[in-house]
């Protein structure tokens, strides 16, 4: 869904889903929070992301639910 939007206000304006990402190297792009977050932090710039520390527990989070389903 936020792929759609071309342009930072429309992207911005879904700030609960949705990441603008501006970058020296590609094109500025709407991201998912989830994609943004997996975006290298020293080339992306993104907005509408959680702070450090949540995350931090949401990588934790996202770790426990994947080493569950192994077994």
């Amino acid at each position: 869904m936020c792929s759609t939007f071309t342009d930072d206000d429309d992207c911005n304006a879904q700030s609960d889903t949705c990441s603008w990402c501006k970058s020296g190297a590609v094109a500025d792009k709407c991201h998912s929070i989830d994609n943004a977050l997996r975006l290298p932090a020293a080339v992306f710039a993104c907005s509408n992301l959680p702070s450090a520390r949540d995350v931090f527990l949401l990588r934790a989070e996202r770790m426990i639910e994947e080493s569950e389903a192994m077994f």
